[in-house]
């Protein structure tokens, strides 16, 4: 007599199942119970070496340069990563952008950010540089201030480490939609891959969830992003 009811169930469970897929393959589906990603830091416990941040009280408090990373070193499976910094207010000086490790200075490079403001991006596959594996480089975001008026420069750094991804990892990530791409990255520590995947859906995506989710990831490593 129950027979009907056990079929009834298994075929629930079956559209169920298929429609997950079906969400997922499609990029709709939020990548984790809740819709957050959990970022599972690599380094736990080493030592914090950014300055500058995002927190919620220095972005009020006029222009100002923050790097967007951990406090601890943050990995990427990218040699070539792309790296993210704001600015608070319209500056107009030069910016200049330095990338080094403890056998001297890899990249440093000024641009022209004269009346921007806001998020930044620093695509290092636009230098002919590559960072080398298992190497903590330091990178740096400097404005200078204007001697006129008797201001200290504005510098924010952090810390990334380029970790080639594992081979059962890249299989994974070749498969997956950009939500789940980012949920890969987060599980693995890979935090600039996860946040760098998460700003390109945000730009390209009509889901009003993905600023929830950017904004719960962000807040894990005590940052934020005015809206």
């Amino acid at each position: 007599m129950y027979l009907p009811g056990k079929i009834l169930l298994l075929c629930l469970l079956l559209f169920s199942a298929q429609t997950l897929r079906s969400e997922t393959q499609s990029g709709n589906l939020s990548p984790l119970p809740g819709g957050y990603l959990l970022f599972k830091p690599k380094n736990l416990g080493a030592p914090k070496i950014r300055v500058g941040g995002g927190t919620r009280s220095s972005l009020l408090s006029g222009p100002s340069v923050y790097v967007f990373a951990p406090e601890q070193a943050g990995y990427t499976v990218h040699s070539q990563p792309d790296l993210y910094w704001y600015v608070s207010g319209a500056v107009d000086a030069p910016i200049d952008l330095e990338i080094s490790a403890n056998t001297g200075t890899l990249l440093k490079t000024r641009v022209n950010a004269s009346g921007h403001s806001g998020l930044q991006v620093w695509k290092l596959a636009d230098y002919q540089v590559q960072l080398q594996p298992e190497v903590q480089y330091r990178w740096q975001v400097s404005i200078a201030a204007d001697p006129q008026q008797n201001a200290a420069n504005l510098s924010a750094h952090a810390g990334v480490i380029y970790a080639p991804a594992s081979t059962a990892l890249q299989t994974s990530l070749e498969q997956a939609a950009p939500l789940s791409r980012a949920q890969l990255y987060a599980e693995d520590g890979d935090w600039y891959d996860a946040f760098a995947t998460l700003q390109a859906t945000a730009q390209t995506t009509s889901d009003a969830n993905i600023m929830d989710i950017r904004k719960q990831f962000l807040e894990q490593v005590g940052l934020m992003l005015p809206e």
